[in-house]
């Protein structure tokens, strides 16, 4: 599964040894999408990019743009602090911020309140869809 990391070019920055999050240059990114096909079939076992935990878009008027929207893994999520559930937490050994799905309600204040439009709603269980990294290990960026 390795992606083209000519088109492809993720930065993963690394502090303290834990994984906190993944910038991405638009720039250098050629919008194949090609991270929301990895992304689904490894969190959904198929490949459906409105499935993946993050989103390529493409803009081609009046000029073509490429904006990735992913959890940026704030340092106080926003998404968070409006959980009627506590269904988000922020794990306290890797710091990755993280919904259970187990405990969500399905109300979807955390979708509206992301300020960077990271979160997005699973087409059939009507459930916020985050970036976990992966657990540490991004498949979208290797």
């Amino acid at each position: 599964m390795e992606l083209n990391k000519r088109y492809l070019k993720h930065l993963i920055k690394v502090m303290w040894g834990v994984l906190m999050k993944i910038e991405v240059d638009p720039k250098k990114c050629s919008g194949c999408r090609l991270c929301e096909i990895y992304c689904s079939l490894v969190h959904e076992g198929k490949i459906n990019p409105r499935k993946a935990r993050l989103r390529v878009m493409r803009k081609i008027y009046p000029k073509f743009e490429i904006n990735i929207a992913i959890c940026r893994q704030c340092p106080s999520p926003p998404c968070q602090k409006v959980c009627p559930a506590d269904a988000i937490t922020k794990d306290a050994e890797t710091g990755l911020v993280l919904i259970d799905e187990k405990m969500c309600i399905g109300c979807m204040a955390c979708v509206e309140e992301c300020p960077f439009g990271a979160l997005f709603i699973h087409p059939d269980k009507r459930a916020p869809l985050m970036c976990d990294l992966c657990g540490g290990d991004p498949v979208c960026v290797r």
